[in-house]
């Protein structure tokens, strides 16, 4: 340690350190809130010195000179990282009976050394009760010869989840973060909380699993170790900067956070929309490629806006009770189900509903336009017969009926999937209670019903409808090969469909 250093007193070494590992805004945030004026600017002269000069404010010799020194049953090979409290290395084992890598933890010399190696201890236990995909796993635990603990996990390949986002479609960085909140549920039901939850603490392997790294400041649920805890401006919540007791809700905040700036590529506002975040604010990241960022501001405004606020509402109360239900709320949004973030009325849940079934809604949509042709071909038939008059009657009739039945069908489609079958049963229903129809307009009304019923998984009625529509487009001038090719394809479908039938 410099002499500059070493004339801080312990607390403000802590900071100093601290300060060195984040960028200018971060930094000046952190500082503002945990030093007075004239701390903060010493601090700032220090962190200035050391960049301008690297090397300036070493570590201890003991420190670096754990390169090529054994750790229990490794080698050490190379420093990857220094943090407030450790160093990380990279080490393999020592006997070669094993070639895989481990990062190795190792506590600094400090001051505060034995409150250092209280937390160091808590960080093992804690690593030793997480068994998960997305945690990094422990592999070993021990002490140096100087008396220094150790700590030897799994090494994670692998870039910041920030980074590793930037090229993934939207969908795909929302894929990323239900992956976090499935690893962070499994600390949560451990009664564990991470408590520094940040893009550099949530590393992405190439092969796309992210795993949580860094459990050296979080605690159990029954544990209070009294005073100040560190953390990281920017994701920490309001009641750990704060120095409140915390729960899984501070957790919870930290992922509206990290959600925030995985889906808008800029750091999060809380208090500041996604949505708007991304039409007024200049950005840091590129957001989601292949989609312009106007339209991905309207897909988030709305249900996806409503889910980060309720996460990063400041009172803890406020926010959803647990990472499990804010991941099922993205679900939802993922799957156009309405969020229990956000109340919706009966024509936005429509929305919802129409997005949801496209298939559903396209193939009433073909069915129908099947059925507007062939009723534009009987209007020409009666303009070209329009002195019979019995004609005339009987044509009135089958237009007033597809009226009814395209009425019912479209007013169907914008309710719940039991209402939509509902009206196709009723659609139906009048069918076969209107014997006057000429055989086209019967036909194509039964292949609209036989699509229909196909595509809501009942084949039982759509054969039924289906074989009475062949039956007509052999006989009827107006339906042409395709027709016939079309309700044979669909006919097939119908009868290798498994049973489900609501026989009118």
């Amino acid at each position: 340690m410099s002499t500059t250093t070493a004339l801080l007193a312990p607390e403000a070494r802590r900071h100093f350190e601290r300060a060195l590992e984040l960028d200018d805004d971060a930094r000046r945030l952190y500082l503002a809130q945990a030093c007075d004026a004239a701390l903060a600017r010493r601090i700032e002269e220090l962190v200035s010195a050391e960049r301008a000069a690297p090397g300036f404010l070493e570590r201890p010799a003991q420190e670096s000179e754990l390169v090529g020194r054994r750790a229990g049953p490794w080698i050490v090979e190379q420093r990857l990282s220094s943090g407030g409290m450790s160093e990380v290395y990279r080490a393999r084992r020592a006997d070669g009976e094993h070639r895989w890598a481990v990062a190795l933890k190792v506590l600094k010399r400090r001051a505060d050394g034995a409150a250092l190696a209280r937390r160091f201890a808590s960080e093992r236990r804690t690593l030793a009760a997480l068994s998960h995909p997305y945690i990094v796993a422990l592999v070993d635990a021990g002490t140096l010869e100087d008396g220094r603990p150790y700590l030897a996990t799994e090494l994670v390949e692998g870039a910041p989840i920030d980074a590793a986002a930037a090229p993934l479609a939207f969908e795909a960085r929302l894929a990323l973060f239900l992956s976090v909140c499935a690893g962070v549920q499994h600390a949560h039901e451990r009664l564990i909380v991470h408590c520094d939850l940040k893009p550099d603490n949530v590393l992405v392997r190439p092969d796309g699993m992210p795993q949580l790294l860094d459990f050296g400041i979080a605690r159990l649920l029954s544990e209070d170790d009294g005073g100040l805890q560190p953390f990281t401006p920017g994701y920490a919540s309001p009641e750990q900067i704060a120095g409140r007791p915390l729960t899984t809700a501070s957790d919870v905040w930290s992922l509206g956070v990290l959600l925030y700036e995985l889906v808008t590529g800029r750091r999060a506002e809380p208090g500041l929309a996604p949505s708007v975040a991304l039409r007024t604010r200049p950005a840091v990241r590129p957001c989601a490629p292949r989609e312009p960022v106007l339209r991905l501001a309207r897909r988030l405004s709305g249900d996806f806006d409503a889910v980060v606020g309720h996460a990063l509402a400041t009172d803890p109360e406020h926010r959803y009770g647990s990472v499990a239900t804010l991941a099922a709320d993205v679900e939802r949004f993922l799957e156009l189900w309405p969020v229990s973030a956000r109340a919706l009325g009966p024509l936005a849940r429509a929305a919802l509903f129409l997005r949801r079934n496209r298939v559903l809604v396209a193939a009433g949509a073909l069915a129908l336009a099947g059925l507007g042709a062939g009723l534009v071909g009987l209007y020409r038939e009666l303009e070209r017969n329009r002195a019979e008059a019995s004609l005339g009657w009987r044509a009135h009739a089958q237009a007033v009926v597809a009226g009814q039945m395209v009425e019912e069908l479209v007013r169907g489609a914008h309710a719940a999937p039991a209402d939509f079958e509902r009206a196709l049963d009723e659609a139906a229903g009048r069918l076969e209670g209107t014997p006057d129809l000429g055989p086209e307009t019967e036909g194509r009304l039964r292949l609209a019903l036989g699509a229909l019923y196909l595509e809501v998984g009942r084949g039982a009625d759509a054969e039924r409808h289906l074989v009475r529509a062949q039956e007509l487009a052999t006989v009827q001038r107006g339906f042409g090969r395709e027709d016939r090719e079309r309700i044979a394809a669909l006919l097939a479908r119908a009868q290798s469909q498994p049973a489900r039938s609501t026989n009118q």
